[in-house]
């Protein structure tokens, strides 16, 4: 028995299976919901390596911006088709918050 229901990482490859089905996508953003960005000029987009958009996060009722820590890797990222087929997409090992995506940066 697990000990939530709630499994992000099933969603992501969920998302990425069911959208193939839709049309052939090259580049697959996974996005958290709570995540404003403050910068227009951030352009949502795959490249040659798995990408991580939110290099610092501010939370509500912070001054300043603040990196979570040296090696996060969730929020916000961006892979190609190819990328996330070549890691065998999430783990769905991990329930409830945390650890999926330092997992997948892992892989």
């Amino acid at each position: 028995m697990a000990p939530s229901m709630f499994n992000r990482a099933t969603l992501h490859n969920i998302g990425f299976l069911e959208s193939r089905k839709v049309a052939h996508f090259d580049c697959y953003i996974f996005h958290d919901v709570d995540l404003v960005p403050l910068d227009d000029r951030i352009l949502y987009r795959c490249g040659d390596n798995p990408r991580h958009f939110p290099v610092s996060i501010k939370r509500h009722g912070q001054r300043d911006a603040k990196k979570m820590y040296d090696d996060y890797f969730g929020g916000v990222v961006a892979l190609t088709t190819r990328q996330y087929t070549d890691v065998n997409g999430n783990s769905n090992l991990y329930f409830g918050w945390g650890g999926e995506d330092d997992d997948l940066l892992l892989r």
